[in-house]
């Protein structure tokens, strides 16, 4: 196996069409095909009907004629573990014996650079402990920083690389991680300063209202301190957002995946409060997220205490 391309681990359900449009802009990477791949699909649950153990198995039946990688491995499981717990299990199972892995859900759409992002990231910052993970979505927003990259505390969920390292401080205890949170005061901050409802994402989750893995990744990360470099401009496409989906529904309104390489340089590991801000204005447009002080004060402190490298 070639050491700098990590291996790729697709997670999927009951949607086969889904399915071929990821795989299919996967392969469009060249990388793909010098990569080993694997792909977990979850068994059927009670509440599934005739139709949807038909999709299961068309799921795997495009699995089983998955040609092109250097290894394919598939995991068919027999009951339904649910997303959380699939993805638990690949990703724990796939870094056994590997370093570092790249994860995928049945419902993206990637650039045909997307692949070459993550594994020049993940082999950047391999030995760097504050990085935590390589991210290939960004929300469509106003590009406001000069870089085609940048760094956020925390982590993510669409389209991403770790190291065994990095999902090592994965806590899959909601109740302790808000607990965590309240008691460092940290909850505006982790909540993009009032722009995103984090914190109750993962009150829902010990709650039972969800079962998100993400927000525990997320909740994860940040409390450890750790950074995740994203593209400026998204590699990925979330397409799954319809009725079919498990844990949402409506219409998909991200634009194609970018078409075009990000060449990543090191960069100081901080966080581009801009690029945050932005984040949350795009979530809350009703009104105006700001910090304790104004952008050209971020813009004066990122100039004055930090160098690139």
């Amino acid at each position: 196996m070639n050491s700098s391309l990590a291996p790729i681990c697709v997670f999927a359900y009951k949607r086969p069409e889904f399915f071929k449009q990821t795989l299919k802009s996967l392969s469009i990477n060249e990388e793909f095909y010098e990569s080993e791949l694997y792909i977990f699909i979850d068994g059927p649950s009670k509440r599934d009907d005739d139709s949807d153990i038909i999709h299961i198995e068309k799921v795997k039946e495009i699995a089983l004629n998955i040609k092109g990688p250097k290894s394919v491995t598939i995991v068919k499981h027999e009951e339904n573990l649910g997303l959380a717990n699939s993805l638990q299990f690949g990703i724990s199972k796939v870094l056994e014996s590997n370093d570092n892995i790249i994860v995928i859900e049945e419902d993206l759409i990637v650039s045909p650079y997307f692949l070459n992002f993550i594994n020049t990231g993940l082999n950047m910052y391999n030995s760097c402990e504050k990085v935590i993970s390589i991210h290939g979505y960004n929300y469509p927003i106003q590009e406001i920083t000069n870089n085609s990259f940048f760094f956020l505390k925390g982590a993510d969920c669409l389209g991403w690389g770790t190291w065994k390292r990095g999902w090592d401080l994965f806590n899959n205890d909601g109740t302790f991680l808000l607990s965590e949170l309240n008691k460092r005061n940290l909850s505006h901050e982790f909540n993009f300063y009032g722009g995103i409802n984090y914190t109750g994402m993962l009150e829902d989750c010990i709650s039972g209202k969800n079962n998100s893995w993400a927000i525990k990744w997320y909740a994860s990360a940040f409390l450890a301190g750790k950074y995740t470099l994203y593209p400026g401009k998204s590699l990925v496409q979330h397409i799954g957002i319809d009725e079919s989906a498990t844990h949402m529904a409506g219409a998909s309104i991200d634009p194609p995946p970018h078409q075009e390489p990000i060449h990543i340089s090191r960069i100081p590991i901080k966080e581009n409060l801009k690029v945050k801000l932005s984040i949350a204005n795009y979530f809350s447009p009703h009104r105006k997220i700001r910090r304790k002080f104004p952008y050209f004060l971020i813009d004066y402190i990122d100039n004055k205490l930090f160098r690139r490298v």
